[in-house]
């Protein structure tokens, strides 16, 4: 009879506080943040002058070939980046031969729209009117010979999974998820659903994201963004009484999800079991959306066949905004009160569609290596209902873990991994 279970059987990060899991894993073990001052906004009266950025990434040392590059954002470049580590530590081989049977393999990635940079399109814009206005007449005539014609293609959501399915000749399912902050989250999902039906033997799946462009920062304005600008590292403030809000970041996770029957087929030994999952939607702003989360999270842990009580630890959304962690303090409260919390925004800022895949990698290697990380600390915090978030570093033995994503547009996602 065949083994339904599904492994976890490869990882692989960028983010601000470290590229490559074993970077990521220790940064996030000290409680490094990754939030600083932005240094390319000086001192202009901007409402976003923190963020979480990856200042130590260059693409040419990754990508190959080079050439890729010409048609590969800042996002695609990290999505990338992320698989091939990825999916080269479930091969336990370099490159590209991966062992995997081109078409039992998948792929599928969390993303949203991705902003051009500024300076792409200056020249465009300059030559297409006069005092730094365009007009739609000048445009057409003037400004489009100043854009590349491969332009659109380094900024479509969908090209991080085709470039990285290119790269792997990967030629089962590949497909884009857009849900916003549950993006990646829902990639996991619907990986593992391929397996399930039977339609691949492994998929390579997460997400990329960056919202620390000035296009996008403006594009989204300051609504939840935190205005704790002198003391970045206490910017985020997840799940305190305090908190005001968040900081935009930028990152990629992605992580190799194998069948049970070819994990013992190729005789490797996996990283984890993706042991239960579950989806729902609320109504954003509904007074039972909280109620909604625990039933979400519950399901999780009933596919699992463990008790909420029973789980090492919960890795939450928190993104350190007042709604959105207030419900879902009020969820914990009502599924597992007693249970470490864990709050990687507070270390990561929030690059949004990446983020569960990212904060979800760290709960794995927690898990493996029997420790608990700690969070960047305020000036005597309290937290919401006194839930037992994770300060400081400790041993844990914990064997579980739960994961939870949200968005703002009411999606829910509960992820249970099991050692």
């Amino acid at each position: 009879m065949s083994d339904s279970r599904i492994y976890v059987t490869g990882m692989g990060v960028v983010s601000p506080i470290g590229i490559g899991v074993a970077n990521f894993w220790n940064a996030l073990l000290a409680g490094k943040c990754g939030i600083t001052p932005d240094p390319r906004l000086g001192d202009a009266n901007v409402p976003w002058r923190i963020s979480a950025r990856i200042d130590d990434f260059d693409g040419r040392l990754f990508v190959k070939p080079k050439k890729a590059l010409k048609v590969m954002c800042r996002e695609i470049q990290f999505g990338y980046v992320a698989a091939m580590m990825a999916i080269e530590q479930a091969a336990g081989r370099a490159l590209p031969e991966h062992g995997f049977d081109p078409d039992r393999l998948g792929c599928v990635f969390g993303s949203e729209t991705f902003q051009a940079e500024l300076e792409e399109l200056l020249p465009a814009f300059r030559v297409a009117g006069t005092n730094g206005a365009a007009t739609p007449q000048t445009w057409g005539a003037t400004a489009l010979h100043q854009i590349p014609p491969l332009w659109m293609l380094k900024y479509l959501p969908n090209m991080a999974a085709s470039h990285i399915s290119i790269a792997l000749d990967a030629r089962g399912p590949n497909n884009t998820i857009c849900q916003g902050d549950t993006s990646s989250a829902w990639a996991i999902l619907e990986g593992a659903d391929l397996i399930r039906r039977g339609w691949v033997d492994a998929a390579v799946v997460g997400g990329t994201s960056s919202r620390v462009s000035p296009v996008g920062m403006s594009y989204r304005g300051d609504k939840n963004l935190s205005q704790q600008h002198d003391e970045p590292g206490r910017a985020v403030r997840a799940l305190a009484d305090d908190r005001c809000g968040t900081v935009h970041g930028e990152g990629a996770g992605a992580i190799t999800l194998e069948s049970a029957d070819s994990v013992a087929r190729r005789g490797v030994t996996p990283l984890a079991e993706l042991a239960g999952y579950a989806r729902g939607f609320c109504k954003s702003g509904d007074a039972n959306f909280y109620r909604i989360v625990a039933d979400v999270a519950r399901s999780a842990c009933a596919m699992a066949r463990i008790a909420p009580d029973d789980l090492g630890h919960i890795n939450l959304h928190a993104p350190g905004t007042i709604d959105e962690d207030l419900v879902e303090a009020q969820a914990i409260r009502e599924l597992s009160p007693l249970t470490p919390l864990v709050a990687c925004k507070r270390n990561l800022g929030h690059p949004g569609p990446s983020c569960s895949v990212i904060e979800l990698i760290g709960s794995i290697a927690a898990l493996q290596q029997r420790q608990l990380p700690g969070v960047p600390q305020g000036r005597a915090e309290k937290i919401l209902f006194d839930l037992p978030l994770n300060f400081t570093a400790r041993e844990h033995g914990g064997r579980t873990c739960l994961k939870i994503a949200l968005a703002a547009s009411g999606q829910i996602v509960a992820i249970v991994i099991r050692i």
